[in-house]
């Protein structure tokens, strides 16, 4: 059985806006800020697939975010998290350009890879924390609701 196998929709967290790339990567980052996830990176995947010699038509920026105070509980619990950390989150265009997907792994996903029993309660309140971020991005001016 290889990795690909426990990829599924049910490890995904995936939400459809119909706006913008452009506009979905700045309600992403506003999201992040209020929601206290720093965005410690991110990147044009569709430039760096066409610098290697196979580029892909759609447009799709990574995010690298976490939540500061939950990933140095997780790294002091186990190491092993930092192959993980930060997490990322995706900004991909439709092929007309009209609707932007935003997608991430479960955070509950990841923490099934470890087996780590004494983190069980980061998994809920991680999941919870990235739903919420996701459930912002729903409106226009994302986050900036408390």
């Amino acid at each position: 059985m290889s990795w690909r196998n426990n990829i599924n929709e049910d490890s995904l967290l995936r939400l459809e806006l119909p706006i913008p790339f452009e506009e979905a990567c700045e309600r992403l980052k506003s999201a992040c800020f209020a929601k206290e996830f720093n965005v410690v990176g991110s990147f044009d995947l569709q430039k760096e697939m066409s610098d290697c010699g196979e580029p892909i038509v759609r447009r799709v920026s990574v995010f690298e975010v976490l939540e500061p105070v939950r990933s140095r509980k997780m790294l002091e619990a186990e190491m092993g998290f930092s192959c993980v950390l930060p997490m990322q989150i995706s900004v991909s265009s439709s092929s007309d350009g009209k609707i932007a997907a935003v997608t991430a792994l479960r955070p509950a996903a990841l923490f099934d890879l470890f087996k780590v029993g004494k983190l069980v309660f980061d998994a809920t309140k991680a999941e919870k924390a990235m739903v919420a971020l996701f459930e912002s991005l729903k409106t226009e001016g994302a986050g900036s609701e408390s």
